[in-house]
């Protein structure tokens, strides 16, 4: 299959999706969410052949290892999204939030498929792993990481809000309460060992 936004391959039973933007970082557009990995995950649990699929990024063009950081903030310039944090009332931010999420209801419905999926999921992360890219690895039934892996929450820090897409309750799950709040609250950026240790990555 020939996708812009990823690379898919099978090796001995073993689908793997390689997110493919490296110019961006390995960032999740529209395309990638709503159209080509949805298409990716539905044709992996359509194959006799593939028994697992295991989810990575593209290395960046100088080379250094990247998973993704996260949302296009570039196509959510053009989408009106940093528009939308503008208002100081917290009622309309709240609302103006809501409005500006259903469009992109279609993304968010990819990570449930990846976690319902009959064919177990890996994440395989290295570099940086972030905000989206964070979520997309929690949607995975198992997450290894390398030693030079940079896994954080930067959405508070950055954005002003908690992550979205179901990342919160997974992430609580996985690691307890108190340290997915820590993640959350500091952005705090844990390396390999460090994500190990706290329950995020099984290896």
């Amino acid at each position: 299959m020939n996708f812009e936004t990823l690379l898919y391959e099978k090796q001995d039973g073993v689908a793997i999706i390689t997110i493919n933007r490296p110019e961006r970082l390995n960032a999740l557009n529209k395309k990638l969410m709503d159209i080509e990995l949805p298409a990716a995950v539905d044709a992996i649990e359509k194959d006799p052949e593939v028994n697992c699929m295991l989810i990575t990024g593209t290395r960046r063009p100088d080379g250094r290892p990247v998973f993704s950081v996260g949302g296009d903030i570039k196509e959510f310039r053009t989408m009106g999204f940093f528009e939308m944090l503008g208002p100081e009332n917290i009622f309309d931010r709240a609302e103006a939030i809501f409005d500006w999420s259903q469009p992109l209801h279609e993304s968010e419905k990819v990570f449930e498929r990846i976690e319902a999926c009959r064919k177990p999921s890996i994440a395989a992360i290295d570099g940086p792993c972030t905000a989206g890219g964070i979520e997309l690895a929690l949607s995975c039934d198992i997450r290894i990481v390398s030693e030079t892996a940079e896994i954080s929450d930067l959405h508070v820090k950055n954005m002003g809000q908690i992550g979205g897409s179901g990342a919160t309750p997974r992430l609580a799950r996985l690691v307890g309460p108190a340290m997915a709040k820590l993640m959350a609250w500091t952005g705090k950026v844990y390396n390999g060992k460090e994500a190990v240790t706290i329950g995020f990555a099984q290896e």
